[in-house]
């Protein structure tokens, strides 16, 4: 079975490693050899398209007429969306979130809809892994308020998921990612013995019900949990 992965980012990249026989995309001046030039903006890309039979789509679409088109495209081919947790809406602070959370009023959203006959749409939390971890982005101060939960999946954890999904018979459907691991910062930070002040949360900061994604996964699956080595 062919697979392409549109989008040769931090996911994709590390998909294309671990999916035998995958197909690579990126965007025609950043292609390399044995990568296909695509761009979801320029129709013209997409006749460089070989035969597949499935596809994972890893980068942001907020283009509903191009997503109308691209999804149609697809229509025929085992589809997997990655999206992001934020496009389920919350309507307070802390609130624990499943699949049957409203989606938010955005372009992204939106554009995602067009999939959702046809495709798994998997929602994200904050995905982690080599060079981008959570003790890196404490030491780079970029978290500021220890009081907000934090929803954690590993990027190899995720891509295991991805090929799980791929490899066996799923309908189209939606699951929210993540390891099921919910705490706030502050904890996590204490771990590596930093200390985060305490701030107001808003409605950013949500607990994840992953009961429907566990539920699917192989017996004895391990996530990857962060540790004081990450």
């Amino acid at each position: 079975m062919a697979t392409i992965v549109f989008g040769h980012g931090y996911t994709g990249s590390r998909l294309n490693k671990i999916i035998s026989g995958s197909i690579a995309t990126e965007l025609p001046s950043l292609c390399k050899e044995g990568q296909i030039p695509f761009d979801f903006n320029n129709e013209s890309t997409w006749s460089n398209l070989p035969m597949f039979d499935s596809a994972v789509i890893t980068f942001k679409m907020t283009d509903e007429v191009q997503a109308s088109k691209f999804s149609h495209l697809l229509k025929d081919k085992k589809t997997i969306v990655l999206s992001s947790a934020r496009n389920l809406l919350n309507t307070q602070p802390d609130e624990v979130i499943n699949e049957f959370t409203p989606l938010a009023d955005s372009l992204r959203a939106k554009s995602e809809k067009y999939f959702e006959p046809t495709a798994i749409i998997l929602y994200l939390g904050l995905i982690w892994g080599k060079k981008r971890t959570p003790l890196k982005w404490l030491t780079e101060n970029r978290i500021k308020n220890g009081s907000k939960y934090i929803n954690l999946i590993h990027v190899d954890d995720l891509c295991q998921i991805i090929k799980h999904f791929l490899e066996n018979d799923f309908k189209p459907d939606k699951y929210l990612i993540s390891d099921g691991d919910c705490r706030k910062w502050r904890e996590l930070a204490n771990n590596f013995g930093y200390s985060l002040n305490s701030q107001e949360n808003g409605l950013e900061s949500r607990i994840f019900n992953t009961e429907k994604l566990t539920s699917v996964l192989p017996e004895g699956f391990c996530f990857t949990k962060v540790s004081t080595n990450s």
